[in-house]
């Protein structure tokens, strides 16, 4: 017997459409719903992992799956969440070497 989806009923914060679905809690998504924005517990837990790690434990927590189920999104789909994971944090999760991608942009 599955799991159940601990998500279930409440309303996502974002979501995306999947290219290929993932099997999570005994169903195949065809959806990626983030229910929560990352915390600094979730960086924390993520810290020595690298960047694809980092991302798919963040996707994870913010969309109530496993890291392992996050690691098997297609690379068009982990590219589209991990896109969703930079707007929570006003794209900072590309910054990781400390240089920032607009600041060249004038303010």
């Amino acid at each position: 017997m599955a799991n159940k989806n601990p998500n279930e009923g409440r309303e996502p914060i974002a979501a995306i459409q999947l290219h290929k679905p993932i099997r999570s809690f005994g169903e195949d998504l065809m959806v990626l719903s983030f229910y929560r924005e990352p915390t600094l517990d979730d960086f924390e837990r993520a810290d020595a992992l690298g960047k694809m790690g980092t991302l798919k434990v963040l996707i994870a927590a913010c969309c109530g799956i496993t890291v392992k189920e996050a690691g098997a999104l297609s690379a068009k789909d982990f590219k589209e969440a991990s896109e969703v994971i930079k707007g929570f944090l006003g794209g900072a999760a590309d910054d990781e070497d400390g240089e920032d991608e607009g600041a060249t942009q004038a303010h």
